[in-house]
């Protein structure tokens, strides 16, 4: 449908900017665009642009303390379960240390935009 199209475009561009450079992932953060990227995991846990938001936001984890607490405090991590869940065949033990520790072994690679 047209909303969740939209949705996959939007995260696919803060993807895209987040994969660029360091500049690019603070100033997404200074606009508050952690907690957009947030919302849209929690609106589309099923879909192709949670699964962009999330490398999004695993790529800015990646670049301060301050960007990680910032993604923890919109929510991450309980928006991070379904994910998980569906990634790991079954809900996390610890979701939280699942999202921390998947956040920390991206290899800043983003998954596939075939289809975008």
């Amino acid at each position: 449908d047209g909303k969740a199209s939209a949705a996959r475009h939007a995260a696919s561009a803060l993807m895209a900017l987040t994969f660029e450079n360091t500049e690019n992932r603070n100033a997404l953060a200074r606009a508050n665009g952690l907690a957009v990227l947030v919302e849209v995991i929690r609106g589309g846990a099923r879909h192709q642009a949670a699964e962009r938001a999330a490398w999004a936001l695993a790529n800015c984890a990646r670049d301060s303390p301050a960007h990680q607490e910032a993604i923890v405090e919109a929510g991450a991590l309980r928006a991070f379960q379904p994910l998980l869940s569906a990634a790991a065949g079954g809900a996390p033990d610890n979701p939280e240390v699942a999202a921390v520790n998947a956040c920390k072994k991206v290899q800043c690679r983003p998954p596939s935009t075939s289809g975008a």
